[in-house]
């Protein structure tokens, strides 16, 4: 359906072409359409810098939202995994989080120390990547001994 009405516009645009005076087509395309095309290509760059700011917005309101409900968060495994998507959520940057650095720096230290066995490697590396993220010195001692974990996404 989209190809006949797309076909029937265009034969309408040459037969309305066709019956134009010849100053009437020099006006159209001399003028008219780089108009035009200015004018959609402002809408464009308006258009991808309102989409930008309200994709900030909303990631700023998620933010703090996971800020918030990692505050409150008693369950330590909850709290971990709230730690993770927190981190990850701000693009594993530190700014906007300071607030719950000390908080997030213990639990990650403790994940990293506690974690054993075969099955929580997981853990260890992403609790490993996180204490990277919080670009803190104190906890180089234990991202040293990620170096000599078993498993190579740990040390990764």
């Amino acid at each position: 359906m989209a190809i006949f009405l797309l076909l029937g516009v265009m034969i309408a645009c040459v037969w309305v072409w066709k019956r134009l005076s010849p100053e009437t087509q020099d006006y159209v395309i001399d003028q008219a359409v780089p108009m035009a095309l200015v004018g959609v290509a402002c809408l464009a760059v308006l258009w991808t810098m309102i989409r930008a700011a309200r994709r900030r917005k909303d990631r700023l309101r998620q933010r703090a939202k996971l800020l918030a409900l990692f505050e409150r968060e008693p369950v330590r495994e909850k709290k971990l995994e709230t730690a993770f998507a927190l981190i990850e959520m701000n693009e594993y940057r530190v700014e906007g989080l300071e607030s719950a650095v000390p908080a997030m720096r213990e639990l990650f230290a403790t994940a990293l120390q506690r974690a054993l066995g075969d099955k929580q490697h997981r853990i260890r590396g992403m609790a490993a990547s996180h204490l990277g993220v919080l670009q803190d010195r104190t906890v180089v001692p234990l991202l040293v001994k990620a170096l000599e974990d078993d498993h190579a996404y740990v040390r990764a």
